[in-house]
């Protein structure tokens, strides 16, 4: 059987998170993923059985910022294991075992990442046939027996990856001001919720961080035009929204995506980036951080109290972005 990610609420992932169940005796999950993203590594620590996770392409190099996620949920669950395979590796297998034994797998092209498994139409995965469950696991074996636990590795600073790997962090800075008024918008941003009239309708909180075209113009390796399209209860297409996991500085991870539509030379980029499920989630996050009760309007002297009126924003990894809004040191 074949599996197509068609909407963020038919997804990959919830194949993968829910086979077990039709699983008798499962005892043990195995992924590998040429990369790897943290939410959906994390989620695994609620799953009633353990899991092994091996990053296929480290050898491409890992930024320690993403490292430091994968390594807290191995450390702090005795129930995850990640492992760094020690050759390049971009194949994409799910097994699930009982006794030592696969019971089930699939294999395809999605990685183990939010993008890889919620990308509307990005992605498929297939059931491998029972008698080549052998060979599957032959397979898996060789790889564990040529990786290092996530734990062992020695982490690089940022600086010093950005000289030494093939994929140098890319970066951009963005204000959360409206370059028209200086301060920040009245109902869009951080604000999107506070016109009474807002097309959200579900939390005071709601936000996001708008993406510009000049974002867009001086960072092609940083904002990707939309490819897929969605369709909504049987109506007109609309551009999908991408998902992509954020981290922050303060080590905090947030599901988000790339949403909305703007139009730059004829083709199709996002406008900004939202939280997801809910946009309270980023909307609130930011609040806590500048001291704002929830619910009420973010302004400019808010942001200046707090240290800063910009995010700096990177993609470290396959989908996986970093956003730094930390205080400079006096």
């Amino acid at each position: 059987m074949l599996y197509i990610s068609n909407s963020l609420t038919n997804s990959l992932d919830q194949v993968i998170f829910g086979r077990h169940k039709a699983l008798a005796h499962c005892d043990e999950l195995q992924i590998i993923s040429g990369y790897l993203g943290p939410e959906p590594v994390n989620r695994l620590r609620d799953l009633p059985f353990k899991s092994k996770v091996f990053f296929g392409m480290y050898p491409e190099g890992i930024d320690p910022r993403l490292h430091a996620q994968l390594a807290a949920v191995d450390h702090g669950s005795s129930k995850v294991d990640v492992f760094y395979s020690n050759r390049a590796v971009h194949s994409k297998m799910y097994l699930w075992m009982a006794a030592g034994k696969v019971v089930s797998a699939l294999s395809g092209s999605a990685n183990f990442s939010f993008s890889g498994l919620q990308t509307p139409f990005k992605e498929i995965l297939f059931d491998v046939n029972s008698e080549d469950f052998d060979a599957v696991l032959a397979y898996t074996n060789s790889i564990a027996s040529n990786s290092i636990s996530c734990l062992e590795h020695v982490s690089e600073s940022v600086d010093k990856l950005v000289k030494t790997t093939v994929h140098a962090p890319v970066k951009a800075s963005m204000t959360l001001l409206d370059p028209a008024t200086n301060e920040v918008q009245r109902a869009s941003g951080l604000n999107w919720a506070q016109n009474p009239r807002n097309h959200t309708g579900k939390s005071q909180d709601d936000g996001c961080i708008p993406i510009r075209r000049e974002h867009i113009r001086d960072h092609p390796d940083l904002f990707f035009s939309k490819q897929g399209f969605t369709t909504v209860d049987g109506g007109r297409p609309h551009r999908a929204n991408d998902p992509i996991e954020v981290i922050f500085d303060d080590g905090h991870s947030m599901r988000c995506l790339f949403e909305g539509s703007q139009t730059i030379k004829g083709v199709a980029y996002p406008k900004q980036i939202s939280s997801y499920p809910g946009k309270d989630i980023l909307g609130r996050y930011f609040r806590d951080r500048l001291g704002v009760p929830p619910g009420k309007p973010v302004w400019r002297h808010h942001l200046e109290a707090y240290g800063r009126t910009q995010i700096e924003l990177s993609l470290i990894a396959e989908s996986v972005y970093y956003l730094d809004f930390s205080v400079p040191s006096s």
